[in-house]
């Protein structure tokens, strides 16, 4: 198992233009903050300025009508919420064929000779309704029973079918909004390195493995060999590890927006399989609540031997974070860092 320092564009690609077709960009985001109260978004500015940046460039290079691309890669209605366009057609067909890099005419050529069975099957896995191994006879009349028996509205479960049906037609359209956005994610590619070296250093520290079964439900075969493909437009979740601290204006509504804040940070999201998982990798506490800090602080290091040498080292075996609101203000709590910043420096020398 290993993570691959770098990005695989056809996946890239459909992951940007599926946010962009479903409104999540990073304004959007910024509108959620707002509506939970957090008016000023400098660190939020800070942190996602390299993003946002290519995002722009990339929707001015990136040329796809509104409504063609609404119809390709938005979400179809009455499923959870996705960032990326996990439930359009376009992901739908091209998911399952986007675990390794490849050219992506190569790739084209490969889907043209897929069959209704072999289509279905690619559906019912990026649905979770089926296992990446599973076999193609018989999915195209296995993909009706299971559409039918899906908790969603009538017309999505008839709009999933029809999909299946008009493969051949919505290939060549799809395929022709995601050729532009390859090339020019390929042209970015140097920008898109910088922004993911952050994400695969943060991963290898905890090993690949282990980030897996942390963040993600997916049920590890020993016998796989698997590659972890970072996607710098999809996701820029779980790379801290760190306190939560709300300063500013912020701290002064805290008992309005922290109870929102904790509930949002405690959530799961769940699969069509019916997996859950929480949408950060920690636990987290709400260091505003006697009770809950008290708990937090209680819990207690252990010693461990380093393997190989008669050594002890403090170890902390939970990964948990605690969320707690800035008192002293940002001035003197710069001057505490920078004093504690200085002394760690002299004792170095």
């Amino acid at each position: 198992m290993e993570i691959l320092h770098e990005i695989n564009p056809a996946l890239e690609a459909l992951a940007y233009l599926g946010s962009r077709a479903n409104g999540h960009t990073l304004d959007r985001l910024e509108e959620r903050l707002q509506a939970r109260g957090v008016r000023k978004a400098e660190p939020f500015h800070r942190a996602s300025a390299a993003l946002r940046e290519l995002l722009q460039d990339l929707d001015t290079e990136v040329s796809v009508p509104a409504e063609t691309l609404q119809r390709l890669f938005g979400d179809i209605k009455g499923f959870s919420y996705s960032t990326i366009g996990s439930y359009s057609p376009a992901f739908l067909f091209f998911y399952p064929m986007l675990s390794r890099r490849q050219d992506f005419e190569t790739l084209m050529q490969q889907m043209e000779r897929l069959t209704p069975d072999e289509t279905a099957r690619n559906m019912m896995i990026s649905l979770s309704l089926e296992e990446q191994s599973g076999p193609a006879a018989g999915a195209a009349a296995k993909l009706v029973s299971r559409v039918l028996a899906l908790t969603i509205p009538t017309e999505s479960r008839l709009a999933l079918l029809e999909i299946h049906q008009n493969y051949r037609t919505l290939l060549p359209e799809i395929a022709a909004c995601l050729r532009p956005a390859i090339a020019a994610l390929e042209t970015e590619s140097g920008r898109i390195q910088e922004i993911i070296e952050a994400f695969c250093r943060e991963v290898e520290g905890l090993g690949t493995e282990s980030y897996l079964r942390e963040t993600s439900s997916l049920a590890i075969t020993p016998e796989v060999y698997y590659h972890l493909i970072p996607a710098a437009v999809a996701s820029m979740l779980n790379v801290v590890d760190g306190l939560v601290v709300i300063g500013g204006g912020v701290a002064g509504a805290s008992k309005y927006i922290l109870p929102a804040l904790i509930t949002e940070l405690r959530t799961q999201l769940t699969t069509f399989s019916g997996n859950k998982f929480p949408c950060v990798s920690m636990e987290v506490y709400n260091g505003e609540d006697e009770s809950e800090r008290a708990r937090f602080l209680s819990l207690s290091d252990s010693q461990v031997v380093i393997p190989g040498t008669r050594l002890t080292t403090t170890y902390h075996q939970l990964k948990q974070t605690l969320v707690l609101c800035s008192k002293e203000g940002a001035s003197r709590s710069i001057m505490r860092g920078a004093y504690a910043y200085a002394l760690q420096k002299i004792d170095l020398t």
